[in-house]
């Protein structure tokens, strides 16, 4: 009896897509999408199949990562997952990857599945829908930090920042979009009376939680700021889906980072209502303008009390400890004051590659604008051009820059470090070099203004030095 010819299975792993995976990185990374859909293209295999063995090469990767980073940091102090590197066989296009390179192919991987996929279209009626949806979970979340109970396990969770990383497929938190909506269906409505008692709605909801900040958690988020808090703060991670209009807590926060999101605060939050009020009350309502409270920083301020809480912590916090034990190490303490400001509330992250350099740390507020932050021990021989290092980094839009000195030497540094700064290859103006004591410490940090192809512009000198602790004298 003569039976069909058996078609041969083709396994995952004659397809070699590990190769395919790190032959992305010969491309620029707006490429590496099209290059996976052009190998799935001529490989045979569905595009769901494909992708879905790329994801897989890649958190086998990670999982490898994890189990040498676990190994190596019991010999290496204040290692972190990001400083690990893989050996890779198989291609000729790198012989290392980090994490930060798996990441970037996996972006790539979840990016290509956009490729070919039709943008969606959604009815006026949609989009209110899903603001609905994003106003209703304002308001709750709103409720829920100041609400007072004795529960066992409460939320809200007052002590610390509210921070969403947000990602969704429809416009849920789009105020551009649902102010040309509004607008469409007052002018081409056939039934304005039912638009004007649905959007009355709206604003009803909006101008509640604008009460709710002015009222409770400007004062919560203040009240933290000034004492000085430093816990990092919580991150709800959430995503919303345009088919069910349900959201859901991540517990994996890596996996979610390399996600499509945006980044949302607590103020964030209250302005995207006020929007809604003040447009419905404009364009339909005709009634009193909604009044929101926005919250005002002193960056300078708030950078001080962050380096008084790493001088009295001391030893206590690793950046230092890692100091104490001989590791001249300057990203922990760029990590410090990364997890520090987000605790007041600022938006916060180090910056890829500019060139040769990258920046250590760029720090945001509406109230006061974007600032650069360079770390730099005493130990660095790139310090004596620190100053135009960290004017590669500003622009036009930035009228000062913030240099944080990592003093390990045991000895004054100050009057060195001058000389540096106000060497005439810095770009140093004359006369400008100024003394600012902190009262009522005896702390003091420093002020320069440079020059270098653009406008001046005013650098902070905040000098750290380390204490080591004093050893005990033997007793007689």
């Amino acid at each position: 009896m003569k039976g069909n010819p058996i078609t041969p299975v083709v396994t995952v792993d004659s397809l070699r897509l590990a190769a395919v995976f790190f032959g992305a990185l010969q491309y620029p990374s707006y490429a590496r999408p099209d290059y996976f859909i052009q190998n799935q293209k001529a490989s045979g295999w569905s595009k769901g199949v494909y992708l879905t063995t790329l994801n897989e090469i890649y958190h086998s990767y990670i999982t490898r990562l994890q189990i040498h980073y676990h190994a190596q940091k019991k010999n290496t102090p204040g290692l972190r997952l990001e400083d690990v590197e893989l050996d890779i066989e198989g291609t000729t296009v790198a012989k290392k990857v980090d994490k930060k390179i798996l990441d970037e192919l996996h972006l790539a991987v979840r990016s290509a599945w956009y490729i070919g996929r039709p943008e969606p279209i959604f009815s006026p009626y949609q989009i209110l829908t899903f603001v609905e949806a994003a106003l209703i979970f304002i308001r709750k979340e709103f409720k829920e930090q100041v609400r007072k109970d004795k529960s066992t396990h409460p939320r809200p969770r007052t002590k610390s920042y509210f921070t969403y990383l947000i990602a969704a497929d429809a416009p849920f938190f789009d105020f551009p979009t649902f102010k040309a909506t509004v607008r469409e269906l007052i002018l081409t409505s056939g039934n304005k009376d039912q638009v004007r008692r649905l959007l009355s709605q709206f604003h009803r909801v909006a101008a509640e939680i604008v009460t709710i900040w002015n009222n409770d958690i400007y004062f919560l988020e203040r009240k933290i700021s000034e004492e000085g808090n430093a816990q990092p703060p919580e991150r709800a991670m959430i995503e919303f889906h345009a088919d069910t209009l349900k959201h859901s807590w991540w517990s994996d926060e890596k996996h979610f980072q390399i996600m499509p999101h945006k980044f949302f605060l607590n103020q964030d939050f209250a302005y995207f209502a006020a929007n809604i009020a003040s447009l419905i009350n404009i364009d339909l309502l005709h009634g009193k303008q909604i009044e929101f409270k926005p919250q005002s920083k002193n960056f300078t301020k708030d950078f001080l009390r962050g380096i008084k809480h790493l001088s009295v912590k001391n030893e206590r916090q690793a950046c230092i400890q890692n100091i104490l034990e001989g590791h001249r190490w300057e990203s922990p303490f760029r990590d410090f004051f990364w997890d520090w400001f987000e605790g007041q509330s600022y938006v916060t992250n180090a910056e890829p590659h500019r060139g040769n350099n990258h920046i250590d740390l760029k720090v945001e507020h509406d109230s006061c604008g974007k600032k650069i932050i360079e770390f730099k021990g005493w130990w660095n021989n790139t310090k004596l051009e620190v100053v135009l290092q960290l004017f590669n980094y500003l622009t036009d839009f930035e009228g000062d820059g913030y240099i944080f000195i990592i003093n390990h030497s045991k000895k004054p540094i100050v009057d060195r470090y001058q000389k540096i700064v106000t060497d005439a290859g810095s770009g140093y103006v004359a006369k400008t070099w100024k003394v600012h004591s902190v009262r009522p410490s005896a702390y003091q940090y420093f002020t320069s203004k440079h020059q270098s192809n653009s406008q001046p512009k005013t650098i902070y000198h905040f000098v750290f030095n380390v204490h080591y602790p004093k050893k005990k004298s033997k007793s007689t």
